[in-house]
């Protein structure tokens, strides 16, 4: 144990590994959570900021290749889609895979990505999506950063961030998924998920309908 009480991490070989330990170590250790979960609870609102991404006919035809059935399932870091930037890819530790259909018969499709903020010590959900046309995928994607939606953001136990500093980012919630599922229906949804999905399906439409007028 050292003088703050956290137990001590092992040191690792691989130098992108230490650099997720050097973090975690660095980090105030604090069971509880040291920033709200939701803006409402500090009376402020954090407004969403959505960031449009054009595809590239590799990225296109990639995202096209996906069947998604409506419901969602949780995927590795690995399987994430090469439209992620690859700084952002690396923050992230799995993803919820969600889908449902529009009403013109295209396919809403939604990461629902688990961000790590090693400052705060929390999960923050941060989403990104596009519609899947007949045709093919659209020719934009977009994310959302921030958000106020209830369940944004969550406060894990010590054993989170000691697999963390031991395995690095990108497959604990894939090995351990929240209520034991690893898919499920849209009514099955995670609380927080739902929210960014909500949002984010919400940004799309806005956008859509923007670009009719």
């Amino acid at each position: 144990m050292d003088i703050v009480g956290r137990r001590e991490l092992p040191n690792s070989g691989c130098p992108a590994l230490r650099a997720v330990q050097h973090l975690v170590r660095a980090a105030p250790f604090n069971s509880r959570p040291v920033r709200p979960t939701t803006a409402k609870e500090t009376g402020q609102t954090m407004a969403i900021k959505p960031n449009w991404k054009n595809l590239t006919r590799q990225q296109q035809d990639e995202l096209s290749r996906c069947v998604p059935t409506p419901g969602w399932r949780i995927i590795p870091q690995a399987e994430l889609p090469s439209f992620f930037p690859e700084g952002f890819r690396k923050k992230i530790d799995s993803a919820l895979m969600i889908s449902t259909l529009t009403s013109t018969g295209g396919t809403y499709l939604v990461y629902s990505a688990n961000r790590i903020d090693l400052k705060d010590r929390a999960v923050d959900i941060e989403p990104a999506g596009l519609i899947l046309h007949s045709t093919g995928a659209s020719t934009s994607a977009v994310f959302l950063h921030h958000g106020a939606w209830e369940g944004r953001s969550e406060y894990p136990p010590a054993q989170f961030w000691d697999e963390i500093s031991r395995s690095g980012v990108g497959n604990y919630y894939h090995t351990n998924p929240p209520g034991g599922l690893h898919e499920g229906t849209l009514d099955q949804l995670p609380k927080g998920h739902r929210g960014a999905f909500d949002e984010l399906v919400r940004e799309i439409r806005a956008y859509v309908d923007g670009h009719r007028k």
